[in-house]
């Protein structure tokens, strides 16, 4: 196997865009260099001018990765802005790492903020995560995507096609960026190619959330740019990030009316935080609904659609579909304030159509729904993952009692009396004209609470 440093010099040659690097080996001996204007031939006199000569590129740390000839990863890796900021203390560590027998490449320091994403290509599969370097594959929480949806992803996300030129049989860490970096002055940079046979059996992942890149771009957000990349109908979505760049997806759907306003929990958080259609400040919203930043990665603009049916679809416990809705809009029935109807049959197959279709892409999905005045089916959003309910059981269970809610009060009161339930251990009847599809299921299935619905 050629050792990095080598692979990096080679790949760089090819006009692959690199982090700009020195490397020495454990004698102090310069063997690679590749820095922005400067001839590769260059000799820089020690750790410390090598260090300097790549941050008067603007860069405002540098990283030491460390290797062995025989032992190529699993070594020191010293991440220049934990407390390694200038390069006479780049220079100590340098000295430490080669005194102890270690190759080292000091390199271009990886940004990992404003979006970033980080990750690695093997096969057809890509995982990846924001706010990291690659080696976040070695942590739980990675975002998994087939290898051509996850180009799409980034090139959404950024607004730029990432160019990684090696094919499935390789193994390659990346970095991508919405702005230009690295020696050739692209939008990502490849950290280390390995070419390994058993990248052509890697299996194309399904695409699962709740993940880390997720949790950054906000839940909603999220599925609905995956339920786009796959091809469903998703009404046009701009996203306003506390972490992500702005960047848009989906389809105009010719709506006259002003679009949607919906706040993008981290994670799922059915019916907690603010849907409206009128005006308003995202960042004053997202400020006031969750002053620590703690909840709420985004806010979203959607395109209003003409609905004249909207609901949601469920994967039941039996992996069933549920589809419930009523005429016009869909959001007074997700809160409880509209009960279901019997839809008409052509609304339904075409709801029932487009469950089919992602089931067999995803496995259980969840979703809401609407179709509009052409009779087009618009997915506004999109959950993966089976739901505990079967029939009339929202989750299941026996506990000694059962409490009974009128779904009259509300969500938020439901939210308190799950509370109580958890500490008595009881589980709640659901009384009334409300779906189990609703976010009252949700956040009974949520919470894991013993429930069942009587309507009526």
């Amino acid at each position: 196997m050629r050792p990095k440093d080598d692979m990096l010099d080679k790949i760089a040659g090819q006009g692959v865009n690199i982090g700009q690097f020195v490397s020495f080996g454990p004698d102090g001996v310069q063997r690679f260099a590749r820095i922005r204007g400067v001839d590769p031939s260059y000799q820089y006199g020690n750790f410390g001018e090598a260090a300097r000569a790549i941050m008067h590129m603007g860069i405002p740390y540098v990283n030491i990765r460390s290797f062995l000839p025989d032992k190529p990863d699993g070594n020191p890796f010293i991440i220049g802005r934990n407390g390694f900021e200038t390069p006479e203390k780049i220079a100590a560590k340098a000295r430490e790492l080669t005194s102890q027998g270690f190759y080292i490449i000091i390199n271009e320091g990886i940004e990992i903020n404003g979006g970033v994403i980080s990750g690695v290509l093997l096969g057809d599969a890509a995982e990846f995560c924001t706010r990291d370097t690659p080696r976040c594959v070695e942590k739980p929480g990675c975002a998994a995507l087939p290898r051509d949806i996850m180009f799409d992803f980034i090139e959404t996300v950024h607004g730029h096609r990432v160019d990684i030129p090696y094919d499935p049989s390789y193994r390659v860490e990346f970095s991508a960026y919405a702005g230009r970096v690295g020696y050739r002055k692209k939008h990502e940079l490849i950290w280390q190619v390995e070419h390994t046979e058993s990248g052509r059996k890697m299996p194309r992942p399904t695409p699962h959330w709740p993940n880390r890149v997720s949790e950054d771009m906000g839940d909603k957000a999220y599925g609905l740019l995956i339920a786009h990349l796959y091809g469903f109908f998703v009404p046009r979505t701009h996203v306003i990030g506390r972490i992500m760049p702005p960047f848009e997806f989906g389809m105009r759907t010719k709506s006259p009316e002003p679009c949607w306003r919906r706040t993008c929990p981290k994670v799922q958080q059915p019916g907690r935080f603010t849907t409206t259609r009128e005006p308003i400040d995202p960042f004053l919203l997202m400020q006031t609904e969750d002053p620590m930043g703690t909840d709420i990665s985004a806010l979203i603009f959607q395109d209003d659609v003409e609905s004249r049916f909207a609901g949601a679809v469920i994967t039941d416990a039996w992996d069933d579909v549920v589809i419930e809705g009523k005429a016009g809009y869909g959001d007074d029935f997700m809160v409880g304030a509209a009960s279901s109807i019997e839809l008409p049959a052509h609304v339904r197959d075409s709801v029932h159509g487009v469950w089919e279709k992602a089931h067999a892409l995803f496995g259980p999905v969840r979703f809401e729904w609407c179709y509009d005045i052409a009779g087009t089916l618009w997915i506004v959003q999109f959950h993966v993952g089976r739901s505990d309910s079967a029939g009339n059981v929202v989750y299941p269970g026996e506990p000694e009692r059962f409490e009974i809610f009128e779904v009259s009060r509300g969500l938020e009161a439901l939210r308190a009396c799950i509370e109580q339930a958890k500490r008595d251990h009881v589980g709640i009847i659901l009384k009334g004209d409300v779906g189990i599809t609703s976010h009252f299921g949700d956040v009974l299935r949520r919470n894991q609470i013993p429930s069942r619905l009587e309507r009526g």
